[in-house]
C-alpha cells in the first residue's frame, strides 16, 4: 500500500558508476516513517574512510561476512569483483507476496559464502529470512553479522531473540537466530 512499502536492492552490478556494496539490502517505510533506512551516500567530499563506510556493506540493511564488503573497494568511486545477483517473485496473492534474492558477493572469501534473502509481506507484516551457506564446507567458519539502520527505538535481547521497538503503537522488529551465538548490530541517526 502507499503507506507501507519496501525497496529491495537485488541486481547484478553493471556499471562502475554509483556503486554501493548493498546487495539484498532493504529499505522499509510504514505510515510515512522510514523504519529501516538506507544510509545513502551522505557526502562525496568527506575523508576516504567515511566515504567508504557510506558506500560499503556495513552501512546497509543486510548480512556482513567476516566484516568484509560484498565487493572489493578500489579508488574513491570504484569496486572490483562486481557482484552478480538475481531476484524472483515466489508468490503473489492480493496484498501478500514473497520475493527471493541471491547474490555471490562473498564467494571470494574463505568458505565461498552464498547469501539468500526471502522477503514476504503477509497479514500486513514484513517477514525477512536470511540464509547463508558455505560452498566450501571444509572452510565453513566465518563471522556473520546482521546489520540494520533503524529509526530510533529501544533494543532488548534475550536468548536467541533480539527485539527493537520503534514505536510501541505500530512498529517493531524481532530478530531470531537458530545459533547459540549471533551478532546483531543496529545504528540510528547520528551513530
Amino acid at each position: 500500500s502507499p503507506s507501507k512499502f519496501a525497496v529491495f536492492r537485488c541486481g547484478s552490478v553493471r556499471s562502475r558508476y554509483g556503486q554501493q556494496a548493498d546487495q539484498l539490502s532493504l529499505d522499509i517505510w510504514g505510515e510515512g516513517q522510514n523504519l529501516a533506512l538506507d544510509a545513502g551516500s551522505y557526502n562525496y567530499n568527506k575523508d576516504l574512510r567515511q566515504h567508504n563506510w557510506f558506500r560499503g556493506t556495513s552501512a546497509h540493511n543486510t548480512v556482513i561476512v567476516n566484516d568484509q564488503d560484498q565487493m572489493v573497494p578500489h579508488r574513491k568511486f570504484k569496486y572490483l569483483n562486481w557482484t552478480k545477483a538475481r531476484a524472483e517473485v515466489c508468490s503473489a496473492n492480493g496484498s501478500d507476496y514473497s520475493i527471493l534474492g541471491v547474490h555471490n558477493g562473498y564467494t571470494r572469501l574463505s568458505g565461498r559464502w552464498g547469501h539468500a534473502r526471502m522477503i514476504s509481506m503477509a497479514a500486513d507484516s514484513w517477514i525477512i529470512v536470511d540464509r547463508l551457506w558455505a560452498l566450501d564446507p571444509n572452510e565453513a567458519e566465518a563471522r556473520l553479522r546482521l546489520h540494520w539502520q533503524l529509526a530510533k527505538g529501544e533494543l532488548g535481547i534475550e536468548e536467541g531473540v533480539a527485539e527493537i521497538v520503534i514505536d510501541r503503537k505500530s512498529h517493531y522488529f524481532s530478530f531470531y537466530c537458530d545459533q547459540k551465538e549471533f551478532d546483531l548490530s543496529s545504528a540510528t541517526g547520528q551513530e
